[in-house]
C-alpha cells in the first residue's frame, strides 16, 4: 500500500512536469565576441535541458566580431526550437544578422536594425571582399525566414539602393515603424512580457539564461588582450627561469599563465590534447638546445615555432590541420594576438632583462649563492665574449651552476660531468643565455 503511494506520487510528478511550459530568456547585450558565442551555446543547451517552447533573445548590440555572429546564426537557423528577438535598443551590425536568423523580430518604439557593414576597430569601412561575404550571408538569412534580401544587402553596402528607402552611399537601418513597414519586423512592443503575450505564451514559465561565475571567469579569459597578456607571461617566465636558474618563481608564473591561456580553450573545445602536447614538445627542445646542445639551431628554431603554433590553434576551431571551419577573421586574429604578443615580449623583456640582471631581484628569490661584488652577466647584451676565460665555479655544475669569471657571476654548463665548487674551469662555447665550460 505504501509502494502504491510513492508510485502514485511519482507519476502525478512526472504528469505535473510534462505538463508545464517553459520558455528560456537569453539576454544579448554585450559586444559580440567568443564570450557572446560560448553563452550562446550554453543558452541552448539550457533551452534544450528545460525542454523550453521557445527562446527570446532580448538584443541590445552595435556588432561585433562577424565570425562568432554567424556561428550565432547557423545555430539559430538550425534550431528545433522557435527564436524570438527583442531588439530593446540597437540591433546593429552583426546584431542585425544574429537578428534575421529568427523566426520573428519584435522591437521596442525607439529602437533601430541595420547598419551591417564590415568595419575594422577604427570604424573604417574593410575591403569589397568582406562586403561580398556580409552581403551573401545577409541576404541568404532575409530570404531564408521570408524577408526581403534585396533589403538586408542594403544594410551592409551603401551602393546599393532599394526603391525609396535609402539613397546611394546611405546604408539601410530601420526604425520599428520601418521595420514593420518592410517586413523586418512583426510588431512594436515594449517589453518581453508582450512578446510572451503577442507568441500567446503567458501561461509559460519564464527561465533567464545566467552565466556562471566559471562561464564568466573563462570568457573573461579568452578577451584577446588578456591572451597577450598570458602570452607575455608564459614566454617571460621561461626566458628569465633559463637566466636564473633554480629562481622557480619565474617559471611557475609562466606555468600558471599557460594553465589560464589554454583552460578555457580546452574546456570550449578549441585547444585540443595535441595542440597543448606540441606547446610542451617545443618548451622541451629549446630546453635541449640552450642546456644540451651548444649554439642555436634545428632544435631552437623548431621548439619555437613549435610554440608558436600550438599558441595560435590553440585560440581556433580547427580540426587537426582542417580550417575549413575556421573564420578568416577568427584566424587573423589569433595570428595577430600571438604574433603582437611574441614580438611585444620580446622587446619587453629586453628592457626589463636590464633592470632585473642589475638587481639581482631572482638571485634574491631563489636564495642561490652569490658573491658579495659579483654581478650576474649572462646576457650576451650586456657583456663582452667570455671564450676562453678561465674562471672559478661558485656552485656544483650538475650539469649546470654558476661560475665566476673575471669578477662576474655566469649561468653556465658543463660538458656534461658534474664539477665540484671552487673548481677552476675554462670557457669553451657561450651564447646570448648559457656559457659552457670545462676543467682546466
Amino acid at each position: 500500500m505504501k509502494k502504491l503511494f510513492f508510485v502514485s506520487l511519482w507519476c502525478l510528478g512526472t504528469l505535473l512536469a510534462e505538463g508545464q511550459q517553459n520558455v528560456l530568456l537569453f539576454k544579448l547585450k554585450d559586444e559580440i565576441s567568443p564570450k557572446t558565442w560560448h553563452f550562446t551555446q550554453k543558452a541552448f543547451q539550457k533551452a534544450k535541458s528545460i525542454n523550453a517552447v521557445a527562446i527570446i533573445i532580448e538584443m541590445n548590440t552595435y556588432g561585433g566580431l562577424l565570425d562568432e555572429a554567424d556561428s550565432i546564426r547557423t545555430t539559430l537557423l538550425n534550431s528545433q526550437i522557435p527564436v524570438y528577438v527583442y531588439i530593446n535598443n540597437n540591433a546593429a551590425s552583426a546584431g542585425a544578422l544574429i537578428s534575421l536568423a529568427c523566426d520573428s523580430i519584435y522591437m521596442n518604439p525607439g529602437s533601430t536594425i541595420g547598419a551591417a557593414s564590415v568595419v575594422n576597430q577604427s570604424g573604417e569601412l574593410l575591403p569589397d571582399k568582406y562586403q561580398s561575404y556580409m552581403r551573401a550571408i545577409m541576404r541568404s538569412t532575409a530570404t531564408q525566414n521570408n524577408r526581403r534580401g534585396d533589403i538586408a544587402e542594403g544594410m551592409v553596402d551603401g551602393n546599393i539602393v532599394v526603391d525609396s528607402i535609402n539613397k546611394k552611399g546611405q546604408v539601410i537601418t530601420f526604425t520599428a515603424e520601418e521595420a514593420i513597414k518592410y517586413g523586418y519586423c512583426e510588431a512594436k512592443l515594449n517589453s518581453v512580457q508582450e512578446v510572451l503575450e503577442r507568441t500567446q505564451l503567458t501561461k509559460c514559465t519564464i527561465i533567464e539564461f545566467e552565466p556562471t561565475t566559471l562561464d564568466q571567469f573563462l570568457g573573461f579569459l579568452r578577451a584577446p588582450f588578456l591572451s597577450g597578456l598570458l602570452i607575455l607571461l608564459i614566454l617571460g617566465g621561461i626566458y628569465f627561469e633559463f637566466q636564473h636558474p633554480g629562481a622557480l618563481f619565474p617559471i611557475g608564473v609562466s606555468m600558471i599563465a599557460a594553465l589560464l591561456y589554454f583552460a578555457p580553450n580546452y574546456l570550449e573545445g578549441l585547444a585540443a590534447n595535441w595542440e597543448i602536447i606540441v606547446f610542451f614538445i617545443g618548451l622541451a627542445l629549446i630546453i635541449l638546445e640552450i642546456f644540451v646542445i651548444p649554439g642555436f639551431g634545428v632544435a631552437g628554431i623548431s621548439g619555437i615555432i613549435f610554440m608558436i603554433s600550438s599558441l595560435i590553434l590553440a585560440l581556433v576551431n580547427n580540426n587537426y590541420f582542417n580550417f575549413d571551419y575556421v573564420g578568416k577573421s577568427s584566424l587573423n586574429l589569433a595570428l595577430a594576438v600571438v604574433s603582437l604578443s611574441f614580438i611585444g615580449s620580446i622587446i619587453l623583456l629586453l628592457i626589463l632583462s636590464r633592470f632585473i640582471v642589475s638587481e639581482n631581484f631572482f638571485e634574491k628569490i631563489a636564495h642561490t649563492q652569490t658573491l658579495a661584488d659579483s654581478k650576474l652577466s649572462n646576457s650576451i647584451l650586456h657583456r663582452e665574449s667570455v671564450l676562453n676565460c678561465k674562471g672559478i665555479t661558485i656552485t656544483e655544475l650538475k650539469p649546470q651552476g654558476k661560475v665566476e669569471i673575471n669578477g662576474n657571476m655566469f649561468n653556465a654548463v658543463s660538458s656534461g660531468e658534474f664539477i665540484d665548487a671552487r673548481t677552476e674551469v675554462m670557457v669553451y662555447k657561450e651564447n646570448a643565455m648559457m656559457i659552457w665550460v670545462k676543467t682546466v
